[in-house]
């Protein structure tokens, strides 16, 4: 449908197409059942398998976030702590002292 601005019989073709009786709002979607009409208690029922479909769809992603995530987590933990270990053996090798913690005057 682009370009329909500037091209006046595609955009004609498409407005005699969409007053086909295929595309008509009271009969449904080109391919649906011809009798077939939308209401307000059939949209409501569509909304809520949706929403049921987005809820298991969020469920899903969460668990897969979980299984990726979960382990990268606990291993990044286990380095860091790795390297805290080797640095505290550092400290002990070249008999640093303790660094005293002084308060930081404020003006």
């Amino acid at each position: 449908m682009t370009g329909l601005h500037t091209n006046s019989s595609s955009f004609l073709e498409s407005l005699n197409a969409m007053h086909s009786p295929l595309f008509h709002p009271r009969v449904g979607f080109p391919g649906s059942h011809p009798q077939q009409s939308l209401t307000n208690a059939s949209l409501m029922v569509l909304r809520q398998q949706i929403e049921d479909t987005n809820h298991e769809i969020i469920n899903m992603l969460t668990q897969q976030i979980g299984t990726v995530f979960n382990p990268l987590i606990q291993q990044t933990h286990n380095r860091y702590q790795t390297l805290t270990d080797q640095m505290g053996r550092i400290v002990d090798f070249f008999g640093v002292s303790p660094v005293q913690n002084r308060p930081v005057p404020q003006n």
